[in-house]
């Protein structure tokens, strides 16, 4: 048996070699023009994938940049790569930095989301976790 989804694509693709429009298929498989569009062009998919790629490409070399212009509040390690976002009240936390970022939120976002946070290294990140350091005497 078929998945849906390339059954999906099989009666867009009989009713486009029936003569039907992508309106007429839309309307009558009850779905959008764009996914009509979608499944009958390759370029379209790669198009998108491409943009994603680069969108998300983008973001990360946005966040590098950005983080270049901080350190750790606890014990000054500057190399970005190093470098965390810990929420100071976790109860605000809507979502962890990293992930934002590699789901491309955007920079609004991600920033809104920084605000809440201190910038720490790694190894002071778990040493707070395992409450060898308290971040309230950082704040």
């Amino acid at each position: 048996m078929a998945n849906p989804v390339s059954k999906y694509k099989e009666d867009i693709k009989r009713l486009k070699k029936q003569g039907y429009r992508n309106i007429d298929i839309a309307n009558e498989l009850g779905c959008t023009k764009s996914t009509v569009a979608y499944h009958l062009n390759d370029s379209t998919k790669n198009y998108a994938r491409d943009r994603s790629r680069e969108r998300r490409k983008r973001t990360k070399e946005w966040f590098r940049e950005y983080t270049k212009n901080h350190c750790c509040t606890v014990c000054f390690e500057s190399e970005s790569i190093c470098l965390d976002y810990h929420h100071i009240f976790p109860e605000d936390k809507f979502k962890e930095v990293s992930s934002m970022v590699n789901e491309m939120f955007s920079k609004e976002k991600i920033l809104a989301e920084m605000k809440k946070c201190i910038c720490v290294c790694s190894n002071c990140h778990r040493k707070i976790h395992a409450e060898l350091i308290d971040i309230q005497d950082y704040i």
